[in-house]
């Protein structure tokens, strides 16, 4: 696999075998919000793509009681659960209104956690249902394994106090969502 960030559909399509194989090596992850389907978008119970685990973009990613990202434990336990090792191509996609932006939210927050291999379906769900690429209702169970996360990378987060000097220092900020 080259180093490219974006996967294609074509390219997913072609290793659907791989992403239903319950060895470690590959694992796709639909990152939704449940709530979506009640904003009229398709949900992962209605139609996913074959071999794809669902992470809730909410529950899973976020942490609201302290209104952060998971911490390290949690996002370590998620993918164990999952069958994902720090050593698994996750290629992960998304729903939503703006089209992949949750997969692209959890593709930076695998990246903060410093895990190596990870792809992002270049056009997210919307672009393989509209495509007409292979769908299912079918939830894969994987073993479980042991997922040892990496240290936060602070190097791609800004906090509040960030946000604040850049603005002061009159530099140009791009809003990411």
């Amino acid at each position: 696999m080259d180093d490219s960030v974006l996967v294609t559909a074509d390219w997913v399509e072609n290793h659907l075998a791989e992403f239903k194989h319950d060895d470690a090596a590959y694992r796709l992850v639909e990152v939704n919000n449940t709530a979506a389907s009640e904003e009229g978008h398709t949900s992962y119970e209605t139609a996913h793509i074959p071999g794809a685990t669902f992470f809730d973009w909410n529950r899973d990613f976020a942490d609201g009681t302290r209104r952060t990202i998971v911490d390290r434990e949690a996002f370590a336990r998620l993918n164990a659960e999952a069958g994902i090792t720090e050593d698994t191509t996750v290629v992960i996609y998304g729903n939503g209104r703006v089209p992949n932006w949750y997969g692209m939210f959890a593709y930076w927050v695998y990246s903060y956690y410093g895990h190596d291999d990870v792809r992002a379906l270049d056009g997210g769900k919307q672009y393989w249902l509209a495509n007409d690429y292979p769908t299912t209702t079918n939830v894969p169970s994987f073993t479980a394994r042991e997922y040892n996360s990496g240290e936060p990378d602070e190097s791609i987060r800004a906090y509040k106090e960030d946000i604040d000097a850049a603005i002061e220092g009159d530099a140009a900020l791009l809003d990411g969502r």
